[in-house]
Parts: C-alpha cells; sequence; structure tokens
C-alpha cells in the first residue's frame, strides 16, 4: 500500500547486514512511486558505473549491459536494493545471475511473476507502534496528557506511517496546537488529505500515484467501492459497483488487489476486501470530481440491488421455507431494483443460505444505515426485511431491531406507508418471536422479556411500484406485496 513504509523499513533491515557482503552494496530507486519509473537501461549504466567500468567500455543497448553486469558481479557478494519498484519487467534485468548477491526489492505492486521471490506484505502499524512514532516525533511532553486525543488521531490515520509523519510533523510546525485540533481537522472528510500534507509529505500525492496506474476500469472500480459505508466487501462488489459480469469484476477486484490498493481476508466463505481509510477518503474524492451524479447514484443502486437480490435467494432457501409448519411469510418487495450477479454465485449463496447471512450480517446492517441516511429509504427497508427470517431463526434479536428501527425512522420521515406497516409487522413479529424463541437457539423456550416496542399501525398500508430482478435493465412488477 502507498505509505506503509516499505523503503524506510528496507533500509533499516539492511543496515544491519552490510557485514555480510564485504564487496559493497547498489542501490536504485526504481522511481514508482513517482509516476515517472526508471529505465533498466539506465539502472544498469549507473550500476556499472559504481561497479567501476569505465563509461566507454558500457555497451549501448540493454542486453550487452546486462551481460556485462552479471559477469561484474559474479565472484563478488553484493547487497542490492532495488527501490520503489514498477513491476516485475522493470527489475528482471537488474537481478544477479549467481547466488553470493542478495536483491532486496520495495514496490506497490506484488510482483506476482518474479519466480523465486519471497514476498512480505507491510501492513499499516498497529495502534501503539503508531502512538509510539508519533509520540518520538513530536516529544514524549507534547503528549503528555493527551492519551485520547493521540489515540483518536492514529485512529482517523488509519496506522499508516505516511500519514502519521504527515500530522506529526504538522504538529511539530504548530507547537501550540493542541493534538484534538488536529483531529478534528482530520475528522472532516472534505479536508482530511489536506491536513495530511506537510512540505514534501504528501498523502494524497501517493495515492494518486498508485491509482494512475491502474487501468480506466479499475480506477472506476475504486471510485464507486469507496461510495459504499462498509467495511469488508464480498468478491463481486466490483461487478455490481461497475454494473459488468462477475468474472470481469472479479478481474478488477484483482487489479486492486495486485496496486495493494484493496486488503484481502481469506475467510472460510472465500475472500473478503477492505478499504484503508484514507484510500476511501482519496476514492470519494475522486468520484466526486470524475463521476457525475447519476453515475454514481447508479452504482450504489446497483449494490443495493445485488445485496437484496442475495438476500432474497439466501431467504428462500433457509430451512424452514420448506418446512410444512409454521412457514414464514412471504417477502414483501419494494421500489429497489434487484441485479442478478450470476448463476454461479446464486447456487453458491443457495447451498449454505445460513452461512451467507452470518458472513453478510455486518455488511447489511451498515447498509441500512447508508440508505436509511443517505435518501434510499426503499432499500433500508427492504434489506432489514429481507434479513428478518435469518435473524429470528438464529436468534439475532440485536440485529433485527436495530436494522427495523432504523428502517423505520427512515420510511416515516419519508412518508413511505407501505414501507413502515412492513417494518411496523415486523417489529411485532420479533416482539412474538423473541417471546418463544431463545436467542442463538433453535428450540422454542420460556418467554424471555423482550426490548421490541409494541407494534402499532397508522392508516393502510399504500401500494406502491414493485421491482424485480434484473441482468441490465429494469423490469415491472404490478405492485408491492406484504402477504
Amino acid at each position: 500500500m502507498p505509505g506503509v513504509g516499505k523503503s524506510a523499513l528496507a533500509v533499516h533491515a539492511l543496515h544491519g547486514r552490510v557485514g555480510e557482503f564485504p564487496d559493497g552494496q547498489l542501490y536504485a530507486d526504481l522511481g514508482g512511486s513517482t509516476g515517472h519509473p526508471a529505465a533498466p537501461t539506465d539502472v544498469l549504466a549507473g550500476f556499472l558505473a559504481a561497479l567501476g567500468v569505465l563509461p566507454a567500455a558500457i555497451p549501448a543497448d540493454e542486453a550487452g549491459r546486462v551481460q556485462l553486469y552479471r559477469s561484474q558481479i559474479a565472484a563478488r557478494r553484493l547487497l542490492v536494493l532495488l527501490d520503489n519498484a514498477v513491476d516485475g519487467r522493470q527489475v528482471r534485468s537488474l537481478l544477479p545471475g549467481g547466488a553470493a548477491c542478495a536483491v532486496v526489492i520495495t514496490s506497490r505492486s506484488r510482483l506476482s511473476t518474479l519466480a523465486g521471490a519471497r514476498a512480505l506484505r507491510l501492513d499499516p502499524l498497529p495502534t501503539p507502534a503508531a502512538e509510539e512514532l508519533v509520540r518520538a516525533a513530536v516529544g514524549p511532553e507534547r503528549v503528555a496528557g493527551q492519551a485520547c486525543a493521540l489515540h483518536r488521531l492514529v485512529q482517523l490515520c488509519g496506522g499508516l506511517p505516511l500519514a502519521l509523519r504527515a500530522a506529526a510533523a504538522r504538529l511539530v510546525s504548530r507547537p501550540h496546537w493542541p493534538l484534538a485540533w488536529l483531529a478534528d481537522r482530520i475528522a472532516d472528510d472534505v479536508r482530511a488529505l489536506d491536513e495530511l500534507r506537510h512540505g514534501e509529505i504528501d498523502v494524497r500525492g501517493s495515492l494518486e500515484t498508485g491509482y494512475r496506474g491502474l487501468s480506466e476500469l479499475a480506477r472506476a472500480a475504486l471510485r464507486r467501492l469507496a461510495l459504499l459505508d462498509v467495511d469488508v466487501l464480498p468478491a463481486w462488489a466490483s461487478a455490481a459497483v461497475l454494473g459488468v459480469a462477475e468474472e470481469r469484476g472479479e478481474d478488477v477486484t484483482a487489479e486492486l488487489v495486485e496496486a495493494n490498493l484493496l486488503d484481502i481476508e481469506v475467510t472460510a466463505g472465500g475472500p473478503r476486501y477492505r478499504i484503508h481509510p484514507l484510500v476511501r477518503r482519496f476514492a470519494r474524492e475522486r468520484a466526486l470530481a470524475d463521476d457525475p451524479p447519476a453515475e454514481r447514484a447508479s452504482s450504489v443502486d446497483r449494490a443495493f440491488g445485488a445485496w437484496l437480490w442475495l438476500a432474497g435467494e439466501a431467504d428462500r432457501r433457509l430451512p424452514d421455507r420448506e418446512a410444512p409448519t409454521e412457514r414464514r411469510p412471504r417477502l414483501a418487495t419494494g421500489a429497489t431494483a434487484r441485479w442478478r450477479i450470476g448463476a454461479r454465485l446464486a447456487k453458491a449463496v443457495g447451498a449454505a443460505p445460513l452461512d451467507w447471512f452470518a458472513a453478510e450480517t455486518p455488511t447489511l446492517r451498515q447498509l441500512v444505515r447508508q440508505a436509511a441516511t443517505g435518501g434510499l429509504p426503499h432499500a433500508a427497508w427492504e434489506i432489514a426485511h429481507t434479513s428478518a427470517s435469518f435473524f429470528e431463526i438464529d436468534g439475532r434479536y440485536e440485529e433485527w431491531q436495530c436494522t427495523h428501527q432504523r428502517a423505520l425512522t427512515a420510511v416515516r420521515a419519508g412518508g413511505d406507508e407501505f414501507g413502515e406497516a412492513v417494518m411496523l409487522l415486523g417489529l411485532a413479529r420479533l416482539s412474538a418471536s423473541s417471546a418463544t424463541w431463545a436467542p442463538g437457539s433453535r428450540t422454542r423456550t420460556a418467554p424471555p422479556a423482550s426490548s421490541a416496542p409494541p407494534a402499532t399501525t397508522r392508516g393502510r398500508p399504500r401500494r406502491s411500484r414493485t421491482s424485480a430482478p434484473r441482468t441490465g435493465r429494469p423490469a415491472t412488477s404490478s405492485g408491492p406485496t406484504a402477504n
């Protein structure tokens, strides 16, 4: 990831090992973080000169320089540091031919095409180390008595060393500022990246370089994924926000991972992805600058529609959908258009609906919150409603209460009487269910006290347009259902 401290760590780690390489060290900045990558031919010329080759003896072509370079170091024990590499093609000509030399390469890319290379991934600093970095930079007396503000500051920087250095430099240049002042300024989404720039330290500039190295489709995916207020993204999310096939979306996601602009988590249910908070802020800046409002809205709508479609597929295959007794209510539908991702994904979700809901529950809660506060009350109540049967089966009464109450507030504010009726019915069902089901259990128990509010209705539900699953075009139906 840009700004994570690759170069600093490499120099620090190698400093104590130079004695193992008595014939010296070679260093080259390959320019990957500047947007102006160094040509291997020019780097080879510099290496040959450092090895004592006269300028007149240096071949003009790259192949000749590679041959001479490797012959010059064949009998030497050298340490070679190739900093800020762009990709495997750039460094391949700079690798020694023998085993006596050691090579360390830093890069924002994963360099997965280099055979035999051992990769070491760097993550942002954990909170204690991040706090210590700031404390050492500004002085322990400066942060004395400001532990809470220091903690908030490093959280806002996401543990990114470049951001922490920028924040520390700004504090050093403004000795009269309390840490809380700077933290408040960084917390402002509009000015956050402006505050993380001081002199040559520039978080936005560092992220911009990595962003420019992406394909056009990957840049669009990063901008649009950043519009979703969720902590974790599934593999198909890029396909949804771009409106492309599942396989194409997975290719774009892989490009973002390769560029270290998405973090990957391997779980039992498949890979999940996270966007660093500062990458999210940068990508949202670019979305506001580069994407028309209609495109941004369509991307978010497709994402909500995709989650709703998958939630509906999972709900239809929950265990007691097939049971002859205690059949659960049919799902009501509203104005949110469903977006089909692909048959392969639907099959996987249908094969393990409980696992899918369990993995997606934190994200579904966050989507309800975003929809409720972002002018999409119909999406808020539909996601809450579609998740309710799983919440009941799994005894997740807190999630049930939270999603329905938040969506209820949104639909009342928006005058959606049908959505209000569905949410009130859901809360009534919660009240009844929590009185006869033990949390986390699939068996009935003695009724516990319920925290759900009593359900009331105000007026008759209003019929409105509904939408069905679509693949690139809207579908129509006769109206909402809540039976």
